[in-house]
């Protein structure tokens, strides 16, 4: 008897160790990634290099040429930081301490004081992490929104081609126009073709409509179609949409709204929300289209 009950004491002792310590990791892979909006916030530029490993890259937007390593990161804040006001407002974050992943759907308000101009674009920013001993550092940031809006917004605003030319000037300084091309790949991507694709993935899945959405793959173009939950990550092979089909798509409904998602590069982007059992679930997701095969990768809000 008294075995039974310290046996039962330590199982839940050791549930509750193991839940604290999810839950402090979680708290902490997302505390990590608030301080970078929060550092830009405040101008401060020590800070926010200090949030990445030294290695680290940083897309911005995702298309353009990656930045890494701490130099080129310091050439970035100094290029398109430094001279922004930028206001980050979050619609929701979802964590990941198994893939150590915070993916966020927010609204970025970029407002240059000196000429009155501001420009607000919808965004899906991935954040990959990892542990430096007892720190966790950010290990890339990749930020997906339309390069073309931005730059069209501030056209229509008034001091907006100034603008525009001193930030030209800054990239050159900073990156020569070697970084000034690498930049002008952010105007290039997947286009028309991606959205379509991706809209009628969605609404295949929304309408249980099997036949369409197989038809989708008939060019046997996908790679591999990946679910990353809080605690676990799900991988179907192109050989598997069976399995996906009857262990992801059938159980749930999808809730997808057209207006949150857009291409980055060559990739389509956005939100969506399931729901199951009367529960809207948040989610997010990457169709990434820059090679003959397409990756399919979304993530849910399993905590809700």
């Amino acid at each position: 008897m008294k075995i039974s009950i310290l046996l039962i004491c330590f199982i839940t002792l050791t549930f509750i160790i193991n839940s604290t310590n999810s839950q402090n990791i979680s708290e902490r892979l997302l505390n990590t990634v608030l301080s970078s909006p929060e550092a830009c916030k405040v101008h401060n530029k020590t800070v926010w290099l200090d949030l990445f490993s030294d290695n680290a890259s940083c897309e911005d937007p995702v298309g353009t040429e990656p930045h890494s390593g701490k130099k080129d990161l310091s050439y970035f804040w100094d290029t398109f930081i430094a001279p922004t006001d930028l206001t980050f407002t979050s619609h929701y974050d979802i964590v990941s301490e198994e893939t150590y992943e915070v993916i966020r759907f927010v609204n970025i308000t970029a407002a240059f004081p000196e000429d009155h101009v501001s420009t607000n674009q919808p965004a899906i920013i991935l954040y990959k992490l990892q542990s430096e001993g007892q720190e966790i550092k950010i290990k890339s940031l990749q930020a997906y929104w339309i390069l073309m809006n931005r730059v069209s917004e501030e056209l229509y605003e008034k001091g907006g081609i100034w603008n525009l030319s001193k930030m030209g000037w800054k990239l050159i300084y900073n990156y020569g126009i070697t970084g000034v091309c690498g930049y002008i790949k952010g105007f290039m991507g997947i286009g028309s073709y991606g959205i379509d694709w991706t809209n009628d993935f969605y609404s295949s899945i929304n309408n249980q409509d099997y036949s369409k959405f197989t038809n989708l793959f008939k060019d046997k173009s996908l790679s591999q179609i990946n679910l990353t939950y809080s605690n676990r990550k799900v991988q179907y092979a192109a050989s598997a949409l069976d399995s996906f089909w009857n262990e992801w798509v059938v159980p749930n409904k999808i809730v997808f709204e057209k207006k949150n998602f857009f291409n980055s590069g060559y990739n389509i982007v956005g939100a969506f929300q399931l729901l199951v059992n009367d529960l809207r679930i948040n989610c997010a997701f990457i169709n990434a289209f820059e090679s003959k095969f397409k990756t399919i990768s979304i993530w849910i809000d399993s905590n809700k």
